[in-house]
């Protein structure tokens, strides 16, 4: 070949491989493997025997099925960086058994759904390193034993649905009573309908973001707290039967 065709042909091949964009799979927007929240999306699948996502595409695909809002069930990732997952809807779909403890290891999520299955046992102590969470409801199931102190250490969490469960103890929220940092940002506490016994918790007082309280239908008894005084921005409270 003639050398100076041989040299305009490598700088045309250098020219053009400049020209190609280079795919990184760290650069934010790209998918990148995340094994923690795979390894327990796989468990708790395979605890329920439910499909929560198809692995042969991409989650973070536009429209894909399963983020839309009316999927059931429901994912919704994070995909600015390694594609985590920051919402998990599993309402509604015959759950039997308990709460596999492996949900603890979807740590950035800001949603779980639970709510109106028929699940068991108690609540895994695991929830608590959901620290990001600001949305939990595991309403109507049949979930028994007392609410874990680890609750304590949900600092994110705004929206607390536990009604409708045969729940036992003192609806006490954290290790450390005195503690007042304890889910001081939660909005809205549905503990209603469970068998919940003692005096009605004065920690309760201290969830002064409250608008919302409903303990009602439990065996609480004694007077109301005075620390309940200072729940000012409580808009709706029912404390009957």
């Amino acid at each position: 070949m003639n050398p100076g065709l041989l040299l305009l042909f490598f700088a045309f091949c250098f020219l053009f491989s400049s020209a190609v964009p280079q795919f990184n799979d760290n650069k934010p927007g790209i998918l990148t493997k995340n094994d923690t929240n795979e390894n327990a999306l796989a468990a708790i699948e395979e605890k329920w025997g439910i499909q929560i996502w198809d692995k042969a595409v991409d989650p973070c695909e536009p429209g894909a099925w399963w983020s839309l809002e009316y999927a059931n069930p429901r994912i919704v990732c994070d995909c600015s960086s390694n594609c985590t997952v920051t919402l998990l809807d599993l309402s509604r779909n015959i759950l039997n058994g308990s709460i596999p403890p492996q949900i603890g290891q979807l740590k950035q999520l800001q949603n779980l759904s639970l709510d109106t299955n028929n699940l068991t046992g108690s609540i895994p102590s695991d929830i608590g390193n959901l620290t990001k969470l600001r949305h939990l409801s595991l309403s109507t199931n049949r979930l028994s034993g007392d609410i874990p102190p680890e609750f304590g250490e949900l600092i994110s969490l705004e929206q607390l649905y536990i009604d409708s469960n045969e729940l036992t103890g003192s609806l006490q929220f954290g290790t450390h009573v005195a503690s007042q940092n304890t889910l001081t940002g939660l909005k809205i506490l549905w503990a209603f309908d469970n068998n919940f016994t003692g005096p009605l918790p004065e920690t309760i007082g201290r969830f002064t973001n409250l608008k919302d309280l409903r303990i009602f239908g439990t065996s609480f008894e004694g007077p109301i707290p005075q620390e309940y005084s200072a729940l000012a921005n409580l808009e709706t409270l029912s404390m009957t039967n």
